[in-house]
């Protein structure tokens, strides 16, 4: 059984949204009436009365209390969008590079659910989603499959159905 969701406006926290898909769908977000939170590593030139923007890295030691706080002074959070992303050529003999995107794509998001979700659960639910903002890019020169196939996986944002990610291939 779910409890029932306060009424007002809903609640999101962005991660990642100084710019790119973060950035985008924090105006989105606020366009369509939401209270937002956001979290990145950059200051952010969004101005909005529902924002609030805080500069934190995914890899420092204080992200999740900073992370905490921020959920914690929206009242609850409804979403959950973590779309920081770092990544570069695979270089095999440099890969220190590597290791910095795992950091940021994977501890950074697992250290993000660790601190959001026991806050949905504690609310009744909620979604996180996530959506790496800069994805590893591969030297390959076209992605596998058929032009159709890559067009019916065009990535979704769980949270809100509006693509994450135009992908476009040469």
């Amino acid at each position: 059984m779910t409890a029932e969701r306060p009424a007002g406006p809903r609640r999101a926290v962005i991660v990642g949204n100084s710019d790119g898909i973060g950035h985008t769908l924090t105006r989105r977000l606020l366009g369509d009436g939401w209270i937002v939170a956001g979290l990145s590593r950059s200051p952010s030139d969004l101005r909005h009365d529902r924002y609030r923007h805080m500069v934190a890295d995914v890899t420092s030691a204080g992200y999740p209390e900073a992370l905490a706080a921020e959920a914690d002074a929206l009242g609850g959070v409804d979403v959950c969008v973590y779309a920081a992303g770092v990544g570069e050529f695979i270089d095999v003999t440099d890969l220190w590079p590597q290791t910095r995107a795992l950091e940021v794509n994977l501890i950074g998001a697992a250290r993000t659910v660790e601190v959001i979700v026991p806050r949905m659960a504690a609310a009744g639910g909620g979604q996180v989603s996530g959506c790496p903002a800069s994805p590893t890019r591969c030297p390959r020169p076209r992605p596998p499959g058929t032009p159709r196939q890559r067009r019916a996986c065009r990535p979704t944002c769980a949270a809100c159905h509006w693509p994450c990610a135009r992908t476009e291939w040469p």
